[in-house]
């Protein structure tokens, strides 16, 4: 009796043990691939040339597919040639090669992973999977000089009503040129830089557009070469300009699809590996979506809308599930809005929120070092620029609304990490008040003005970049009103400036305590070598901010409250100084 009981007992576990195997294959059988982390996070400030990104799945990556599965494209540099590594624990490592010729300070890198990306077991991606990166800038200051203003008219021209600008590098040498859209005639001025951060004019390319503005960058037949997407208003159309690799453009492709084509976004929305274009139609109350097929042909649909007159629109991750989702500005209702991508080509609404004015440019970043996106829009006839957080969730916080006497009619934004201290910065261009003001960040996503730079009539659209390739950032500006371009320049050698070389090194910290970002002013009273750290209360290193040669003057910093990928805990760190052999320190609390 004994024996049969636990013969029938032995059984009974062999049947639980199988079921339990069988349920446990099944499980993981039935285990969809998918991303699990990223490092750095996504709108992250990188430098790429000390920090990999390192993507994590739930499943070994079957090596086979990955090159034709990765992208990454850099906004004004163009597709990135990038070396992979699978690593333990499910890892795939990126590493951009050639970085110093081809990666701009303060440029947005994209890494896009199509559904081609498949498991060891032959499970491919569920959905495509996208992160957002920006290249780290140098120390620099907010109050640039002018360097130069660039007439664009031509003896034959009348008025060309100068509303839009790119810049990116069209001949592949490594310099940023400019390309610039007319709303009053259907050229492209181009401007070539002289490889020393000056232009001269270098062609005109007559598009069949009209009423111009809205100008994005791609590889939209994936030859290499820049190709830009422009919204053409009165014309009702989408031009499609391929880049020939040597500054112009080889030939048009023209979409009449949609009334008051005004602004677009350019991102792989359904996951295919190659560049789509989505096209805010004003008029229409409508999306239209072209999706690429790799060739640079497209097919269209579009998508309605409830809110009225989509003015402008950006991509940018606004739930932090790895897909790239769509904020929009509607001018006639006086919102902002989100629509959530589901990373096979459709979108859904999320949230919308009212704003003060009508949303005529939006700009869309990590603002308050939360790493969740936000977004800051111009707001034309309220003469007010609007900055709203994200929730990292998909909706919207409450708007913070900055009005000045000297932001009238503002119609351009741009937002970059102008003084190199880790937070981005805005500059607005203000079309009625004849100049361009520069915000700074406290650290926190509070803006401040630091300096207004002067226009001649209308300034229409404004670019942050590094157009003399010595790692800050300047400001381009354009007016609509004299055809000009302004040139400034960020002087972050300080080579004018005043300094007292018996002075100390003194440094104002905010906010202090912090949460997120804290931020670092220096006074360095005289140029030399010098090393700036984070240390914890023991004097053990967690952060280098700066260890390299400085001039003297006023430099900034930033730092996020991580040692290397790990945010630390709360308690007192020490902000330390070193230049020839002399360190002043300074404590601050993380809450």
């Amino acid at each position: 009796m004994k024996k049969t009981i636990l013969k029938k007992l032995s059984v009974y576990l062999r049947l639980l043990t199988s079921a339990f195997l069988l349920l446990c294959c099944t499980v993981v059988y039935s285990q969809s691939f998918r991303v699990n982390t990223t490092i750095p996070q996504n709108l992250s400030i990188v430098d790429f040339n000390q920090q990999e990104i390192t993507i994590s799945f739930n499943l070994p990556i079957n090596k086979n597919n990955v090159e034709k599965s990765v992208r990454i494209f850099g906004e004004w540099t163009g597709a990135k040639d990038y070396d992979y590594e699978l690593a333990s624990n499910n890892r795939l490592i990126l590493s951009l090669r050639n970085i110093s010729e081809k990666t701009l300070a303060g440029e947005k890198i994209t890494v896009s992973i199509a559904q081609t990306l498949s498991s060891t077991s032959n499970k491919f991606l569920s959905t495509g999977y996208a992160a957002q990166f920006y290249m780290v800038a140098k120390p620099g200051t907010l109050i640039q000089k002018s360097k130069e203003s660039i007439p664009l008219k031509e003896a034959s021209d009348t008025w060309l009503q100068t509303t839009g600008a790119f810049a990116g590098d069209l001949n592949n040498d490594g310099h940023i040129d400019l390309t610039l859209a007319n709303a009053a005639n259907a050229e492209l001025k181009i401007l070539m830089n002289n490889q020393d951060g000056s232009f001269e004019k270098n062609t005109s390319f007559t598009t069949n557009g009209l009423f111009q503005s809205s100008t994005r960058s791609g590889d939209f037949d994936e030859d290499g070469k820049i190709d830009l997407a422009i919204g053409a208003r009165d014309n009702k159309a989408l031009s499609v300009l391929m880049g020939d690799g040597s500054g112009g453009f080889s030939s048009e492709k023209e979409f009449k699809e949609g009334d008051a084509a005004r602004a677009l976004a350019v991102l792989d929305y359904d996951a295919d590996g190659d560049e789509d274009i989505v096209l805010a139609n004003a008029k229409e109350d409508q999306l239209a979506l072209f999706s690429n097929d790799g060739t640079g042909s497209f097919a269209y649909s579009k998508f309605s809308l409830q809110a009225k007159s989509p003015t402008t629109i950006e991509a940018a991750d606004a739930n932090n599930d790895g897909i790239l989702d769509l904020f929009v500005g509607y001018f006639e209702s006086q919102k902002i809005g989100i629509l959530l991508g589901d990373g096979k080509g459709g979108f859904e609404m999320s949230d919308e929120i009212e704003v003060l004015g009508n949303p005529w440019m939006i700009a869309v970043a990590d603002l308050n070092g939360d790493h969740n996106a936000d977004v800051a829009s111009v707001n034309a006839n309220g003469n007010v620029t609007v900055v709203i957080f994200g929730d990292g969730t998909g909706g919207l916080m409450s708007p913070k609304t900055y009005a000045l006497q000297t932001t009238k009619m503002p119609k351009g934004i741009d937002l970059g990490d102008i003084d190199g201290d880790g937070d981005m910065d805005m500059v607005t261009a203000n079309y009625n008040s004849n100049n361009f003001i520069v915000w700074e960040n406290n650290a926190q996503g509070i803006m401040s003005r630091a300096a207004i730079l002067s226009g001649t009539k209308n300034p229409s659209a404004v670019l942050i970049n590094d157009h003399d390739n010595d790692g800050d950032l300047d400001i381009i500006g354009t007016d609509a009103g004299s055809d000009e371009v302004f040139i400034f320049d960020n002087a972050s050698e300080f080579e004018n400036a005043y300094v007292d070389i018996n002075s100390p090194i003194t440094a104002q910290i905010t906010p202090n305590p912090f949460v997120n970002r804290l931020k670092i002013k220096a006074y360095i009273p005289r140029t030399g070598r010098t090393d700036v750290r984070i240390l914890d209360a023991s004097g053990r290193t967690l952060e280098r901010l700066w260890d390299d040669r400085l001039a003297a003057g006023d430099h900034f910093f930033g730092w996020d409250g991580r040692s290397d990928v790990s945010a630390v805990p709360s308690g007192i760190y020490y902000v330390s100084i070193t230049q020839n052999g002399k360190t002043y320190s300074w404590p601050v609390i993380k809450n």
